[in-house]
């Protein structure tokens, strides 16, 4: 009995000498690894304890002969394996023991070789013991794991993708109690490969988890661990303080988890590792019987399966996911339509928004309930050209909004393909915004060169009505009270202002009018004009004012205001021919964004409403579109010009403010003015100079183009004792005053005229007289007419005027120091 070795033989004899006396049973077996096996050359007497065998009874004998015959051809291939990768690897072998019992060896067997490398022997140490399974205990074993995996297939084949992790763990916790593991563990690889994580974890009781310390690991840290998952080959540590020194900082790892056994087997995607499946080993070591690995293997692959499965659904919810933003993020309403049945299968919140409905009630509906009764010959039309593969492209067609109401919508349709099913794809845009735009764009143009053409008709007519009160008084003033042509002259007078007041209403239609703003109260000039108001409307209407307390100031004209007022009072009026009541309120109001959407030309801000109510007759719908429009009435022929509200609209705006109504048949009218807060409280006041006479003798530079107005106004101011020089433009007037050495006190100049705008000549003059005063007369002002560049000192009039107006106004500013 003894170890052949190139030793001194008192060494050897002290070395069997020590391995004699361990208390684990040592075996010593040759190289052979052809059939059958390597064989025993030496057993120490712990083996022969523990077999009941002599030594003479082992020696000789195949090691693999202990084993049972179904294993013994792949222990060789495993002793091929581990001689050539020069690591120890377990082996187990079966002995009858005195009682005729069975027991099982557990071996840690390890490769010796010579110093040039070449093997010459095995050594085996003993790691564990029991007593054998029998036959029929293996084979029922055997069976309840196949049963346990059978099982957890048929449930994983049956679980919904969702409750993935919730099957993990259930079959974690079955697999490891069935295979009486201290832990059961998944760990999953990350995408890159260069992170593992300890996803899932069974624990027997008592044992502690280690799952919240084993995450995100890199696994450049663990080469000699890493290598073999990729390999994807089975780790079977029975030992784990057996590793290698190069998986040194596995053996730290394990050690910190107080892991004593463990066995893993690699989970694989297409041949490529994706983490690994395994069993712990922590109050004993142990050998796990190839059953165990066999059951891990198996329930790897299901696993393996599901997650193929999971991986599948979380794209398609991605996709879905994806699909839904892109749909929902559309500004348009967006339509999917069975290209067959014609009913709806999808929808974006653009299109419950458009339709309001909610997604759910879309689906199902068909495509001619979303239009109306009068459309759906036309959209039936449409959606058979699209279904025959053509496609539209802004075509505009109603379809049926909140409520019922009609909306205007261009439509993009085509077919598509989604998964062999022909649908067809409706991108609806709501166009009704835009439509309004254009129409109020299209009203905006046609009011501006209506205003254009009335400006220019009130600046004509103006010049008309200047010479005609101009001429009457003058006839005033040389015919005597008693004379019987006065009344005429009264009634050319009354005549010619009523044309005034109507060029008035064209200048503040066409928004041309010189205003004269103020911080105004309107509460106040309510209160003033009332009475007024009253006189206006008669007895059968009753006047109400509400207002409001703490009311915002507004920067106004409040000639115009007033103007505004007598005009919806007048109209309110003629609504109620039986008498009611009409309404004046104030308010202080704040206009936001959300008004935009059905008025977007408004400017949101803070504004003071005037809001004039009626009940009277009404306003037809048809109607209130074309309130404002000039000329439009729908009073009898001769009862209104179709101005009122048009100047109304025209005072709203040049007062950058807006102004709009409400209206049905039969239950009145209300207006809404919204005016622009004031930013300034300063009340303005006209320095006036009244004196009851208004003749003089100073010297006046009369420039006007129309021969009949200068010779009107040259005639009656001379009458008065003024000295006047007159011209008919600005260059003749420029002569007479670089060549007149006498003092000229007023330059009295038309505005618009050719060649040389009045305020041209002013400031030409001025130049040549800076002590000339200047007043600027026009029946249709410019805008540059009163503008800084032309004179801060000018002062205006507008046509048509009296002679006895011009001649106040001319004593006022002469009499100004």
């Amino acid at each position: 009995m003894g170890i052949p070795h190139p030793a001194p033989d008192g060494l050897l004899r002290a070395l069997i000498h020590a391995v004699d006396q361990l208390p684990v049973a040592v075996i010593v077996t040759t190289a052979d690894l052809s059939s059958p096996g390597p064989q025993i050359v030496y057993v120490n007497p712990a083996f022969c304890r523990l077999t009941a065998a002599s030594t003479e009874e082992v020696l000789g004998r195949p090691l693999l002969s202990f084993q049972d015959q179904d294993s013994a051809a792949s222990s060789i291939d495993e002793f091929v394996s581990s001689a050539e990768m020069h690591q120890g690897f377990p082996l187990s072998t079966r002995h009858r023991h005195h009682g005729g019992e069975l027991i099982c060896i557990e071996w840690m067997i390890r490769p010796i070789r010579d110093e040039v490398g070449r093997l010459t022997h095995f050594v085996g140490r003993q790691d564990g013991t029991g007593v054998c399974e029998s036959p029929e205990r293996a084979l029922e074993d055997l069976r309840a794991f196949e049963s346990l995996a059978a099982s957890i297939s048929t449930e994983f084949i049956n679980l919904p993708p969702s409750d993935v992790e919730r099957g993990i763990d259930r079959t974690l916790e079955r697999i490891g109690s069935a295979a009486e593991a201290d832990r059961c563990y998944l760990f999953m690889l990350s995408d890159d490969g260069a992170a593992m994580s300890n996803t899932h974890e069974w624990c027997a009781d008592g044992i502690e988890p280690q799952i919240d310390e084993l995450q995100t690991l890199r696994t450049s840290s663990y080469p000699w661990w890493m290598e073999r998952i990729r390999r994807l080959e089975i780790i079977h540590l029975p030992d784990v303080s057996q590793l290698p020194a190069e998986a040194a900082a596995e053996r730290d790892t394990l050690r910190m988890q107080q892991i004593r056994s463990l066995v893993v087997v690699p989970l694989a995607l297409e041949n490529r590792a994706i983490g690994f499946l395994g069993f712990d080993a922590v109050r004993e070591q142990r050998t796990w019987s190839e059953d165990a690995i066999v059951l891990l293997r198996m329930v790897g692959e299901v696993l393996v399966s599901a997650f193929q499965r999971r991986r599948a659904d979380l794209a398609l919810r991605a996709s879905e996911k994806r699909y839904r933003s892109f749909m929902n993020l559309a500004s348009d309403a967006i339509v999917v339509f069975d290209s067959s049945t014609g009913t709806v299968v999808d929808s974006n919140v653009e299109a419950k928004k458009l339709f309001d409905s909610p997604l759910g009630e879309m689906s199902g509906k068909h495509y001619s309930e979303l239009h109306p009764a009068s459309e759906r010959e036309r959209a039936q039309a449409m959606f058979e050209l699209v279904a025959s593969g053509q496609s539209l492209s802004g075509t505009e067609i109603h379809v049926l909004g909140r409520e019922g109401y009609r909306v205007s919508v261009e439509v993009n349709a085509t077919v598509v393909e989604i998964d062999g099913s022909r649908l067809v794809l409706g991108i609806y845009r709501d166009v009704s915004e835009r439509k309004q735009l254009q129409s109020q764009l299209l009203q905006a143009q046609k009011i501006e060169s209506i205003g254009r053409l009335a400006g220019g008709i009130a600046h004509d007519f103006n010049n008309l009505l200047t010479t005609v009160l101009g001429h009457v008084s003058l006839a005033e003033m040389y015919i005597p009270q008693e004379d019987v042509a006065r009344p005429h002259l009264a009634g050319i007078r009354r005549a010619a202002e009523r044309g005034a007041d109507l060029t008035r209403q064209l200048l503040a239609f066409a928004r041309k009018q010189v205003i004269a703003l103020r911080s105004v109260n309107l509460n106040e000039l309510i209160d003033e004009v009332a009475s007024m108001l009253r006189s206006l409307i008669g007895e059968t209407v009753q006047l109400l004012t509400v207002p409001k307390d703490g009311l915002w100031f507004v920067e106004a004209d409040p000639t115009q205001l007033t103007q505004v007022l007598v005009n919806l009072v007048v109209n309110a009026r003629d609504a109620m021919p039986g008498g009611g009541e009409l309404m004046i309120v104030t308010d202080n109001v704040v206009l936001d964004d959300s008004l935009t959407r059905t008025r977007p030309y408004v400017t949101p801000g803070e504004y003071v409403l005037l809001k004039v109510s009626d009940t009277g007759v009404g306003i037809a719908e048809q109607d209130l579109d074309l309130m404002f429009d000039p000329f439009f009435t729908t009073k009898e022929v001769g009862k209104g010009t179709g101005l009122g509200l048009a100047t109304c609209y025209g005072i709203a705006k040049q007062n950058h403010g807006y102004i709009w109504a409400e209206s049905q048949i039969g239950r009145g009218t209300t207006f809404f003015i919204h005016l622009p807060r004031s930013t300034s409280f300063r009340e303005q006041t006209e320095r006036t100079s009244e004196s009851p006479e208004h003749s003089g003798q100073e010297t006046v530079l009369l420039v006007e183009d129309d021969p009949s107005v200068r010779g009107v106004i040259e005639n009656g101011l001379s009458a008065l004792g003024y000295r006047v020089f007159s011209a008919s433009g600005g260059s003749e007037a420029l002569a007479i005053a670089r060549d007149n050495d006498g003092v000229i006190d007023l330059l009295l100049t038309d505005v618009v005229m050719p060649g040389m705008s009045g305020a041209e000549l002013a400031a030409r003059v001025r130049r040549q007289r800076p002590e000339v005063k200047v007043l600027l007369v026009s029946g249709y002002p410019e805008l540059n007419a009163t503008s800084p560049t032309s004179s801060e000192r000018a002062a205006f009039l507008q046509k048509p005027d009296t002679l006895k107006t011009l001649a106040r106004r001319i004593r006022q500013i002469l009499d100004e120091s």
